[in-house]
């Protein structure tokens, strides 16, 4: 695979992903214009129990489907690999269902501190199962290379969310439920428009030796994903625990705009993963790795500064006065998806030598650091410490991962180059964020002038590369010319 068709890959990966994440960002009017920060917070604490339970909704089987549906030449297997993971994980959904529907009272105190608010435990579990059943037929979808037809469901699933939750968060006056329901309505409109594609891949046959090899391989992966969704989504638990769901929503707000910088992960990791196992093994590995993650590296920290040096503008745009305040978080969230993009992109020795093992051990360091961070400092300072906690914790991640992947299989990141642009645009960020200009235009006229200096400051010092030879030495072998793209 050449570099330039990681690019397209992630591209294309990026545009379903970006859509299907976008629901949350455009809904942004209508949760600040119509929820009180209290009923936000309500909200963005389902949504994290939701991405919580999902892990062992699903126990890795859709990570291991992909493994073994490819590895299958035979339709007939193709479809006993489906059917045994679709029938398992329903069942496993069932059962699992049944019992926090059985204590949901007990759930909703814990999560929202209010027994009475347990109807939101029963939309979050309907979600949960609605968001299963959806799962398998896209990932038929991917796996059968039906881009077109995966990005028509993007956006069908993108309508419905939209619309069914406008609808109830402003005609209805539902509130948190509104918001919920209306995530549940989106995944259940496409499962019902991909059914022909499910019932097509059902075979009446289930492999119990099917399921145990998905299981051997995918659940190994459920320490270091729940670890990470620890460092995502636990902050928020302890700001409601100890200063309560206003503070929690406002926190909430800045962390989901702040997290846009991941969409770009999201979808570079996708066509990253395959790209690391295609390319390992060539001569000219070592080089292809340093180019990507040059020019990944850069995107991403281009990423933060637009966000960050136009905060003022997006809050002014997007979010009602209420919310103001948290707007200052939001550049300290979005520089730790940059060292989280940096993990991502660091994992290469680790792939490539079998070392997942190492996965959790990372991971799980990261999110004991950010829990007890946040036990400790959350309850005198709040929300801003939070913000700092999960910057931190990433940055470890990052490093711990880069350290043991480089020891594994080494490559040259320049990283002095990288450090020298996080340095230059975090600087060029805290500038922007202390000029005091009324003038709306003439504010985004003066940032504009900075982002171009930063810019043009990278590009003349290389930190982004006009073309690949700025990256690699100027001795090179014929069979590396011929790999270069």
């Amino acid at each position: 695979m050449k570099i330039r068709e990681l690019f397209r890959h992630t591209i294309v990966y990026g545009l379903g992903d970006m859509s299907r994440r976008l629901v949350g960002f455009l809904l942004i009017p209508i949760y600040t214009g119509y929820l009180i920060p209290a009923e936000y917070g309500e909200f963005q604490l389902s949504m994290m129990f939701i991405s919580f339970t999902s892990l062992i909704y699903m126990l890795g089987i859709n990570t291991a489907f992909f493994r073994f549906y490819l590895d299958e030449g035979d339709p007939v297997s193709r479809k006993r690999i489906f059917t045994s993971s679709f029938v398992f994980v329903l069942a496993i959904d069932i059962v699992l269902s049944a019992a926090l529907l059985l204590f949901k009272e007990r759930i909703a105190f814990l999560l929202l501190g209010d027994p009475n608010r347990h109807f939101i435990i029963t939309l979050c579990v309907i979600a949960l199962v609605a968001q299963s059943l959806e799962t398998f037929p896209i990932l038929i979808l991917r796996a059968e290379n039906r881009s077109s037809f995966f990005l028509v469901m993007v956006l069908v699933q993108l309508a419905a969310t939209l619309s069914s939750s406008a609808w109830l968060i402003v005609k209805t006056g539902m509130g948190s439920e509104g918001a919920l329901l209306g995530l549940v309505l989106g995944y259940l409109v496409v499962f019902v428009v991909l059914l022909p594609v499910t019932l097509k891949n059902l075979l009446p046959a289930f492999s119990a030796a099917t399921v145990r090899k998905l299981l051997a391989f995918g659940l190994p992966f459920i320490p270091s994903m729940l670890s990470l969704t620890i460092v995502n989504i636990s902050d928020q638990y302890i700001i409601r625990y100890f200063r309560g769901l206003e503070e929690t929503g406002l926190y909430a707000l800045s962390y989901k705009i702040g997290m846009a910088v991941n969409l770009f992960v999201t979808a570079f990791r996708m066509a990253w993963i395959p790209f690391i196992f295609q390319v390992g093994k060539t001569p000219a590995a070592r080089e292809k790795f340093t180019i990507s993650f040059t020019y990944f590296s850069s995107f991403l920290i281009l990423v933060f500064l637009l966000l960050s040096i136009y905060i003022d503008e997006l809050y002014n745009l997007a979010v009602a006065p209420e919310f103001m305040r948290s707007k200052g978080l939001v550049p300290i969230i979005a520089l730790s998806y940059v060292f989280f993009g940096l993990h991502t992109a660091f994992i290469v020795g680790i792939y490539l030598k079998n070392k997942t093992v190492l996965l959790p051990v990372i991971c799980g360091a990261s999110a004991l650091l950010n829990l007890l961070l946040n036990i400790i400092l959350v309850p005198r300072f709040g929300m801003t410490v939070a913000a700092w906690t999960t910057l931190i914790s990433f940055f470890l991640m990052a490093y711990l991962t880069y350290y043991y992947s480089n020891r594994c299989y080494p490559v040259p990141y320049r990283l002095g180059k990288l450090g020298g642009a996080l340095l230059i645009s975090t600087t060029a960020v805290w500038i922007s964020s202390k000029l005091v200009i009324l003038d709306p235009l003439h504010a985004i006229l003066v940032k504009s002038l900075i982002l171009a200096f930063i810019v043009y400051l990278f590009i003349v010092l290389k930190m982004i590369p006009l073309k690949t030879g700025d990256l690699l030495p100027l001795q090179q072998t014929d069979e590396r010319q011929q790999n270069r793209s």
